[in-house]
């Protein structure tokens, strides 16, 4: 293996340097709006070689029973495939290197796909899986929108301007500005909510971009490339801002509306005494606030966030149980040999360096060989008094996004009464 200028990590520990194609297969017709979608795409392109000077490329597949006129037409790919059972689509997925399938007719269930999480992602509609290529193209740092045809657009454009709670925020913030009722004070909280939606998207945004790097270095076998760390960043930015944005309502809440409060600790939509405080000046939140499903969401992600803050991080790690059968201590070791050219290694770094990356590599070569995976990529969160609570945060992300934009969404209905 060859070394010039400083080390090379082992030539068997290959690396997605460049993730710059998107293949998507297409289940079922071309309808006229996947016609426009398709057209879409090709603008994206024009958009990408002429204003962006990027080879990013986003590329259409679809089965055998779409003509060929039609595919030619739109300029996607016809694959010799057409997945009628789980066996023949994951084979597919695998085959061709696909990262999407657009399964409009649903012919695959949720359980087969979840067990396939971490191998591909599937999307249901079109609007689904026009906001995954949004995501793979803000994490190849282009902003991109299939609802408004800005072109050069600034990231932040990219939120304020799409259909959602983001910018039925943005909205608000300009009303308030004109609308004597609301301080100043109170106007710059309305802001710094925005902004804080706004970073919860986009850091949802980036988090998919990275899932979908993740599965494709498993597709093709580049199984040390797991993106932990960029993963791990931007789950902990993730639940922290989307709790800090729900403490920020609740103060805003409270300087509208007169509570009182005075304590930042009371000053939590989940809290009784700011709850009770509500119910008597009959904000209209309290009904919002006390639904049993957002008091336990809301109450779990604060326990996320908390553990992230004070006792731990957002790593994944594997469920796992020990098999009935161990290697021995001979057998690990010589695993470990063929992971490495320690012997070169040793050459460069310190004895106790060394040794340190020694012991890691047994440590998991033992856990790898010597235990069978019941779970992927799973967060072990302590409770107070004993025990643990098990969570898998990256198939969770987008259900967290749900509930987050819908509570949102439902308080400023109520703000703007």
């Amino acid at each position: 293996m060859p070394i010039v200028s400083g080390n090379m990590y082992a030539e068997g520990h290959l690396i997605l340097h460049k993730y710059n194609e998107l293949n998507i297969l297409i289940l079922g017709d071309i309808s006229d709006d996947l016609k426009i979608f398709a057209t879409q795409i090709d603008t994206l392109h024009y958009y990408l070689r002429n204003t962006v000077m990027s080879d990013v490329t986003v590329y259409l597949h679809c089965t055998n029973s779409v003509l060929d006129d039609v595919a030619r037409q739109l300029n996607i790919i016809k694959q010799d495939v057409d997945p009628s059972d789980n066996d023949e689509l994951t084979s597919a997925v695998l085959n061709f290197d696909f990262d999407i399938v657009f399964d409009q007719e649903n012919k695959f269930d949720q359980k087969f796909l979840w067990s396939k999480f971490y191998e591909f992602e599937c999307v249901k509609n079109l609007v689904e899986l026009k906001e995954s290529v949004e995501n793979y193209l803000i994490g190849s740092g282009i902003a991109w929108s299939f609802t408004n045809s800005f072109w050069n657009m600034p990231l932040f454009m990219k939120y304020m301007t799409a259909p959602g709670v983001c910018m039925d925020f943005f909205s608000f913030m300009s009303e308030c500005v004109s609308n004597k009722k609301y301080t100043d004070n109170q106007k710059e909280q309305v802001r710094y909510i925005t902004n804080k939606i706004k970073q919860v998207e986009y850091a949802r945004d980036i988090l998919n971009y990275y899932i979908k790097r993740m599965r494709k270095s498993r597709r093709n076998n580049m199984i040390d490339d797991d993106y932990n760390v960029q993963l791990n960043y931007h789950l902990s930015n993730y639940y922290f801002i989307m709790a800090g944005t729900f403490d920020s309502l609740a103060r805003l809440i409270n300087s509208v509306y007169k509570l009182g409060l005075t304590y930042h600790g009371d000053l939590a939509v989940e809290k009784i005494k700011f709850l009770n405080l509500n119910r008597k000046k009959r904000t209209g939140f309290v009904r919002l606030f006390k639904n049993k499903k957002f008091v336990k969401w809301v109450s779990f992600l604060k326990e996320r966030r908390n553990f992230i803050a004070h006792d731990g991080d957002m790593r994944q790690t594997p469920l796992v149980k020990a098999k009935e059968v161990l290697l021995t201590d001979t057998e690990i070791n010589e695993i470990v040999d063929k992971q490495l050219d320690w012997k070169l290694l040793s050459r460069y770094l310190p004895e106790n360096l060394l040794m340190a990356q020694r012991e890691q590599a047994v440590q998991l070569a033992k856990i790898k060989n010597n235990h069978k995976v019941i779970a992927e990529k799973v967060m072990i969160i302590p409770i107070t008094g004993g025990g643990y609570k098990i969570h898998s945060p990256l198939i969770d992300i987008d259900h967290d996004f749900e509930r987050f934009t819908e509570v949102m969404s439902k308080a400023l209905s109520i703000l703007r009464r």
